[in-house]
C-alpha cells in the first residue's frame, strides 16, 4: 500500500529488512537520503537505537532520517518518547490517512 502511495506522489521505495544488520541499514539511509521509513511498532525501537548510534558518534548516516509511520495504531508511550528523544515524529498510518483526506483536494490538483 505505501509503495502505491509513493507513486502518486512520485516518491520512491526503498527496502530496508532487518536482517542486513545495523551497518547495511545506516548506509542505505545515508545513501538514499531516506527521510521516512514505514514501519511495524515493534522495529521503532531498533530505528532509536541507529539514532543513538549517529548521535553518539561521528557518522552522521541517519541524520535525515525524521519521520516514522507505525502500520500498528497503537504505539506504545515510552517508545514515542524515546523515538522523540533522539529526534524522530512516530505518526500511525491511520493519522497519515486521516491528514490526506482532510488534505485531498492539494493532492487532486497536482
Amino acid at each position: 500500500m505505501m509503495h502505491f502511495a509513493l507513486q502518486q506522489i512520485k516518491g520512491t521505495t526503498i527496502a530496508l529488512y532487518d536482517t542486513l544488520g545495523q551497518d547495511a541499514a545506516r548506509y542505505v539511509c545515508d545513501q538514499t537520503e531516506l527521510e521516512t521509513i514505514c514501519c511495524t511498532s515493534d522495529l521503532i525501537g531498533g530505528l532509536v537505537k541507529l539514532k543513538q548510534i549517529d548521535i553518539d558518534g561521528d557518522e552522521k548516516k541517519m541524520e535525515k532520517v525524521k519521520n516514522v509511520v507505525s502500520f500498528d495504531p497503537n504505539v506504545d508511550s515510552a517508545l514515542l518518547n524515546s523515538a522523540e528523544q533522539v529526534g524522530l515524529k512516530v505518526v500511525t498510518l491511520d493519522e497519515v490517512i486521516e491528514q490526506g483526506k482532510a488534505n485531498i483536494d492539494k493532492f487532486n490538483s497536482e
